[in-house]
């Protein structure tokens, strides 16, 4: 579904623990996009910061 995706914009990867999301990341990078994945994923979530 990457062709879905706009390369003007940023995207933040994230998955349970951050290693699928990493993947993904690199993956996408390579192909051009600007992603950032969220390190430690959900499980180091503790909510919006102000």
């Amino acid at each position: 579904r990457m062709n879905e995706l706009d390369k003007s914009k940023d995207y933040v990867m994230v998955c349970r623990s951050g290693g699928r999301s990493g993947q993904a990341t690199q993956f996408l990078e390579d192909q051009g996009f600007n992603v950032t994945n969220m390190d430690g994923g959900m499980m180091n979530y503790e909510g919006e910061t102000k």
